[in-house]
C-alpha cells in the first residue's frame, strides 16, 4: 500500500512537471526558436572554391576563390545583395607580387566564417530598410584587377595569376548550383571602391545570368574613378597597364569593347563603360572622393580640388545621371566609400534614397554640389 501511494505521488509529480513544461517552458522555447529563425543573421559562412570544384580560377598567388554567404529569410529569402570586395589594383609585376603576399592576393589565411553587420549588410530595418533580410554575398577580392582579367605572368620564378574573370565565373556558378541564386527574384549588384568599379563592369553579366525576367540593379559605391592624369600621378597609365597586362578585354562590358575597338582599354573606366550598361544604376559617389584627390589628382590645393570635383559632376551627368533608368546619391563629403546613413541630402540618407528609388517612389538623383572642404556635408 505504501509503495502504491509512492508511485501515485511520483505520477502526479511527473504530470505536474509535464504541465509546467507544456504551459510555460515550451511556449517560451518555441517563441525563442521562432525569433532565432526570423531574425536576419549577420554570420557569413565561407565557401572556398578549390581545384576540385573549379579550374583556372586562382587568386594572384594561386589560392582558390572565396565568398561568404549570409542567408536571407522571410520576404528576403529569394532576394540577393551581391558585394564585390574592394582594395585598389596592382599596376606592375613587382606590385602584384607584393600584393600576392597579402589578403588582397590570397585566400590562404581567410577564416571559415565572418560577421557582416555594417552599412549595406546591416540586418536592422531602420538602418537598411530594403536589404536587411536579404541573402548577402561578399566576394573576396584577390586578383588585383576588379574581377576582369584572364592571364598569367611571371615575376622572377613566381607565377602571378590574373584570373579575376575566372574567379567571378566560378563564384556565380557555385551560387547558382548550391546557394539558390537560380530562384532569385531580386538582385542588387554592389561593391565598394575597386569593387564598386567591378559592379559597374559586371552588372550586365549578372543580369544575363539571373535572367531578363528578374529585377536586377547596380549599387556601386565609390567606383566612379576618372580617367585623369594628375600632378605627379598617372592613374590613367596605371589602369591601362592593368587592363592590358591582365588581359581584361573579355572581362568588361562587351558592347563598350565593340564600340571602342583598339581603344578598348577605355572600358576599364566607369565613365566610358556606363553609357553601354543596360542594368539600372543607383550610384553612391563623393564629388570630392578622398582617395581620388590623393591618388588621381595628386593635389590638395583647394582650387585644384574644386576643379576636379566639378569635373566629377560633369562626367557623372554625361555617363550616368542623364539616363532616365539611373539615379544616385552624390555627396560632397571628403571621403571614399561608406558613410552609410551618416550623410544627409535634403534630410534623406543613402539607404533611404536607394529604397525610394528601388521601389519606384522617387526617381530623382540626390546631388550635394558643394565646394571643398565641406565639413557639414559629412553629417
Amino acid at each position: 500500500m505504501i509503495q502504491k501511494n509512492k508511485n501515485l505521488k511520483m505520477s502526479k509529480a511527473l504530470l505536474i512537471t509535464l504541465a509546467i513544461f507544456l504551459i510555460f517552458i515550451l511556449p517560451c522555447f518555441l517563441s525563442l526558436s521562432l525569433q532565432i529563425q526570423t531574425e536576419p543573421s549577420t554570420l557569413g559562412i565561407g565557401y572556398f572554391l578549390n581545384k576540385t570544384i573549379t579550374t583556372d580560377a586562382y587568386c594572384l598567388d594561386g589560392s582558390g576563390p572565396l565568398y561568404y554567404h549570409v542567408p536571407g529569410i522571410d520576404s528576403g529569402s529569394t532576394k540577393w545583395y551581391i558585394h564585390f570586395e574592394g582594395g585598389g589594383w596592382c599596376s606592375s609585376l613587382e606590385d602584384c607580387f607584393n600584393r600576392a603576399q597579402t589578403n588582397l592576393g590570397s585566400t590562404l589565411q581567410d577564416p571559415p566564417y565572418q560577421y557582416f553587420s555594417d552599412g549595406y549588410f546591416s540586418n536592422i530595418v531602420s538602418d537598411n530598410s530594403l536589404l536587411f533580410n536579404w541573402n548577402k554575398i561578399y566576394i573576396r577580392y584577390c586578383d588585383g584587377g576588379s574581377f576582369s582579367g584572364d592571364n598569367v605572368s611571371y615575376y622572377g620564378n613566381n607565377t602571378l595569376y590574373f584570373k579575376g574573370k575566372k574567379i567571378m565565373d566560378a563564384v556565380f556558378q557555385d551560387l547558382f548550383k548550391n546557394r539558390g541564386l537560380d530562384v532569385a527574384t531580386d538582385v542588387v549588384v554592389s561593391g565598394a571602391s575597386a569593387g564598386g568599379l567591378a559592379s559597374i563592369l559586371h552588372g550586365d553579366y549578372v543580369k544575363e545570368l539571373v535572367g531578363e525576367d528578374k529585377k536586377v540593379v547596380m549599387l556601386p559605391d565609390g567606383g566612379f574613378f576618372l580617367d585623369f592624369v594628375g600632378t605627379n600621378v598617372d592613374y590613367h597609365s596605371q589602369m591601362r597597364w592593368v587592363f592590358e597586362t591582365m588581359n581584361c578585354r573579355g572581362g568588361v562590358n562587351q558592347k563598350c569593347v565593340d564600340f571602342y575597338g583598339n581603344d578598348d582599354w577605355k572600358c576599364f573606366f566607369a565613365e566610358y563603360s556606363l553609357p553601354f550598361v543596360v542594368t539600372p544604376v543607383f550610384l553612391l559617389q563623393s564629388k570630392l572622393d578622398s582617395w581620388q584627390i590623393i591618388n588621381i589628382l595628386g593635389d590638395t590645393n583647394t582650387s585644384s580640388v574644386n576643379k576636379y570635383g566639378n569635373e566629377v559632376i560633369i562626367r557623372l551627368g554625361e555617363s550616368v545621371l542623364s539616363f532616365e533608368k539611373n539615379s544616385g546619391f552624390v555627396d560632397s563629403c571628403y571621403h571614399h566609400c561608406g558613410f552609410w546613413n551618416q550623410i544627409h541630402i535634403n534630410n534623406v540618407t543613402q539607404s533611404q534614397a536607394f529604397y525610394l528609388w528601388y521601389n519606384g517612389i522617387e526617381k530623382k538623383a540626390y546631388v550635394q554640389d558643394k565646394d571643398y572642404m565641406c565639413t557639414e556635408c559629412c553629417t
